[in-house]
């Protein structure tokens, strides 16, 4: 099996100059690596008590629908501003804006939350909060990739909520 590391590729000025995007797709191709970040992610949740699964659309999507038909919860899309139709609630996360269905969250409502990358933290304590103010818990965020060079863990911006990573880059 190949380091999952290796699998992940860094693309310059994507999706927008000035921007880094981290192409998680090679992860997902290998047949052994895409088995254990599945297995990765369902222990990562199998040992908590929660009600939804909140994701935040691309990779993670994905994740979300696999461990969904394994543990028997459903599924609420979390994205940026254009992503979800309707009325939404919206955060600022350091200039783009995170947003979240209106309704999607129950008061008393306890979440777990997979991310695509968490990179400066900003996006994942924007998420957490319009889920705190619909009444939701935050009970623990799943990502694929922690880019370390981001700043999160250091800054301690999600200090508050348990979090794990399939890998570092």
């Amino acid at each position: 099996m190949p380091a999952p590391e290796d699998l992940v590729r860094t693309v310059q000025g994507f999706p927008s100059e000035g921007e880094v995007y981290r192409d998680l797709s090679g992860l997902m191709a290998d047949p052994e690596v895409f088995s254990k970040l599945c297995e990765t992610f369902t222990g990562m949740f199998d040992r908590e008590i929660y009600d939804s699964i909140v994701f935040t659309g691309g990779y993670s999507g994905v994740l979300a629908g696999i461990i969904s038909a394994k543990m028997g919860k459903p599924v609420i899309m979390a994205g940026y501003k254009g992503d979800i139709p309707g009325q939404v609630m919206e955060e600022d996360a350091d200039g783009k804006t995170v947003v979240l269905s209106k309704d999607a969250i129950r008061p008393g409502m306890k979440v777990v939350i997979f991310c695509d990358v968490l990179d400066t933290g900003k996006a994942s304590a924007a998420l957490a909060r319009l889920i705190e103010k619909a009444g939701g818990e935050v009970i623990r965020f799943g990502y694929i990739a922690e880019i370390s060079e981001g700043g999160a863990r250091k800054s301690k911006i999600i200090r508050k909520y348990p979090f794990e990573a399939f890998i570092e880059i």
